[in-house]
């Protein structure tokens, strides 16, 4: 039996970052070079300069994307930018998207996992130049950045059901809205 619990997330400061559909992206490995310059260009603040930092001339071992990335996590910390929840939440996460003339709603949470017992299957194979790099970023920056998807039995749909009477019963916490009109909506679960 897998180990769910709370965690204290670090995200952006509302009375900072006014509008977070300038801060978000897609995933690491779907970002394009001119996706990442454009991210780069849309706000100073963006997640792009964590997860994917720009190759510079002269990067060595002390100075490089992954210091960098580390060094921006610092600064955006110590300036307010982003910060961390004062006790664990769970967190509701909802992403609304289209396709056709059809709308969907995919329904999850986010939390940490104990994998001591957990039984988890490997559903793809990983390349290694991909694992070396966020190797690499969890190394410099002590932080993971992206969610791992996981899929879980909910015969009952009692956690569907704890999910959706979180969102009816308040205003998101966090909304965003990505490339493709992806809207994302992400709800605090205090225990």
């Amino acid at each position: 039996m897998a180990n769910v619990v709370p965690y204290r997330g670090v995200h952006y400061n509302l009375e900072r970052i006014e509008n977070l559909s300038d801060v978000v992206t897609q995933p690491y490995d779907k970002i394009t070079p001119e996706m990442q310059k454009a991210y780069y260009q849309k706000s100073p603040y963006n997640i792009v300069r964590l997860i994917l930092g720009k190759e510079e001339p002269g990067n060595d071992k002390e100075h490089n994307k992954y210091t960098r990335a580390n060094q921006y996590l610092r600064d955006w910390m110590r300036q307010g930018v982003m910060i961390r929840d004062e006790s664990p939440n769970f967190y509701a996460s909802f992403q609304e998207f289209n396709v056709g003339d059809r709308t969907f709603v995919r329904k999850g949470f986010v939390a940490l996992l104990d994998m001591t017992d957990a039984d988890v299957k490997a559903h793809e194979q990983t390349l290694r130049g991909p694992k070396e790099d966020r190797l690499k970023l969890f190394r410099a920056t002590e932080s993971f950045f992206g969610h791992i998807f996981i899929l879980f039995p909910d015969p009952e749909k009692e956690v569907l059901e704890i999910l959706n009477r979180v969102a009816e019963n308040a205003t998101p916490s966090y909304q965003a809205e990505a490339e493709h009109s992806v809207k994302h909506y992400l709800w605090n679960i205090t225990q």
